[in-house]
């Protein structure tokens, strides 16, 4: 099937079917945007045709190429960032819950796998032609929404995820582990979203801990639990991806994106981002000029 151009505008289909479909806009190439809702039950699902994008996923980049299709899990927190005028525009589908139901896949409870975070799949996925030709195909009957395309979608929908489970499964973890990090991460998850929407300014971990409704103990000791990381450690790795979009897609100066991305001094920032990714920032501005 061809690739066919996009419309611009923004189009869900009825809320009583549980895939939901866009197609991103353009925005203003001298803007840093974060297209978010950071953090949700539906498995979100990203295929982008041109330009390209980076995905944070936690504080991990996804950088993003033509052909790419970007999976986020339930319930794992993401950002999508979109910098210069090359950047990413995509399809956005959203799956929700209902799709896997236990009765409508028999006996196999596809819906407990994944809500309850027992399996994760890849986040990117790039080279895989079966699992992007059923993508571009879901796309295709959501767009034409020909006599029983519903039904069309709802097959293609499981045929994507059979793909899937084949080939693109990041992991597969224990019950318990799941119930804890469940109830950890809803736990965190006001800390989290502060932390994505305002990490251009200053915040500690008092302000993180009241949001959360903990003590400032209680909440390192859980938020290192649920990420891995401290919360100090995580602002700024964040705030790091952050800059490292910036620097390899903008045109501003090291001191520009240093301020952005919310460090207090251009000096401080090229410490940690070099303790971080063992280069400095103007190593990395210089190789992207070139």
């Amino acid at each position: 099937m061809e690739e066919r151009k996009v419309h611009e505008k923004l189009v869900f289909q009825q809320r009583d079917f549980p895939i939901l479909h866009s197609v991103s806009k353009r925005f203003n190439p001298d803007d840093l945007v974060a297209i978010s809702r950071s953090w949700h039950e539906e498995i979100e699902i990203k295929y982008f045709y041109e330009g390209s994008s980076t995905v944070l996923v936690d504080t991990e980049p996804v950088v993003t190429r033509p052909g790419d299709v970007v999976l986020i899990n339930p319930y794992e927190f993401h950002s999508t960032l979109k910098v210069g005028e090359n950047s990413g525009r995509y399809h956005l589908l959203m799956i929700g819950m209902d799709m896997f139901a236990s009765k409508n896949l028999d006996n196999f409870d596809m819906k407990h796998l994944l809500l309850g975070r027992r399996m994760r799949f890849n986040n990117l996925i790039r080279d895989n032609a079966r699992v992007k030709q059923v993508v571009l195909n879901i796309i295709d009957e959501l767009e034409k929404k020909d006599n029983s395309y519903e039904l069309a979608v709802r097959g293609l929908v499981l045929e994507l995820f059979a793909l899937l489970m084949r080939s693109e499964v990041r992991e597969v973890v224990s019950e318990d582990i799941i119930n804890d990090n469940a109830r950890f991460y809803e736990s965190i998850e006001p800390a989290i979203v502060h932390i994505r929407t305002c990490y251009e300014r200053e915040i500690t971990v008092d302000e993180l801990a009241a949001l959360c409704k903990m003590s400032k103990y209680h909440f390192c000791r859980i938020f290192k639990r649920a990420t891995g990381m401290t919360a100090i450690s995580y602002l700024t790795e964040y705030k790091l991806s952050i800059a490292d979009v910036m620097l390899r897609n903008s045109d501003m100066s090291v001191s520009e994106i240093a301020h952005l991305a919310g460090f207090e001094d251009e000096s401080y920032f090229s410490r940690c981002y070099k303790k971080s990714r063992q280069q400095s920032p103007k190593s990395v501005r210089s190789k992207n000029n070139k």
